[in-house]
């Protein structure tokens, strides 16, 4: 169950990870806060 539920996180905290970086850089941008 534990391998299951393992499986099962990854990919969702992948995608969390995915769109909360996208956020980020959005904002980054629209706040001319970019920063390589």
């Amino acid at each position: 169950m534990s391998d299951l539920l393992y499986l099962f996180q990854c990919p969702i905290s992948k995608v969390l990870y995915f769109f909360h970086g996208r956020r980020s850089v959005r904002e980054s941008i629209f706040n001319k806060d970019v920063e390589i």
